[in-house]
């Protein structure tokens, strides 16, 4: 079973967490407009995300580099102690898709190698929205 986080997906408990960030709900945004490399272009910067599933709350800090990289940073609050989160990866935006590639995760929840897919729905200056492996639209916030 699959939950929301991004910080691709953190899997704990034998659990995905994939939809671990709210901005999650069931409304489906117009079909997505732009090209892959116009996505790829408005997705490159620093995005939060943060969201409470099940007792637990997870805020982070996503960055897409121009030159295909990605980098998350965060925190898993849960009432037994914090769980801190750094996952790399590289990415790309391919027919729609973001897909990442994972070369590092602590913890050790990801495979180096182990790809995650996000359907792109909706991005502007301020917003990206996309739909996660599980279903769920996710959104994430860009920072300054």
């Amino acid at each position: 079973m699959r939950a929301t986080t991004k910080c691709l997906r953190v899997r704990w408990a034998g659990v995905a967490l994939v939809a671990f960030f709210c901005g999650c709900g069931t409304a489906t945004p117009p079909p997505l407009t732009l090209t892959d490399a116009e996505v790829s272009q408005k997705l490159v910067g620093k995005w939060k995300e943060e969201g409470t599933d099940g007792g637990v709350t997870t805020i982070v800090t996503n960055e897409f580099t121009a030159d295909g990289k990605y980098v998350c940073n965060g925190t898993m609050r849960r009432p037994g102690g914090d769980t801190k989160l750094a996952i790399t990866s590289t990415w790309q935006v391919t027919g729609g898709v973001l897909v990442y590639t994972i070369e590092t995760s602590q913890p050790s929840w990801y495979k180096k190698g182990e790809q995650m897919t996000d359907k792109v729905l909706a991005i502007d200056e301020r917003e990206f929205q996309y739909r996660d492996e599980s279903g769920t639209i996710q959104i994430m916030t860009r920072l300054p």
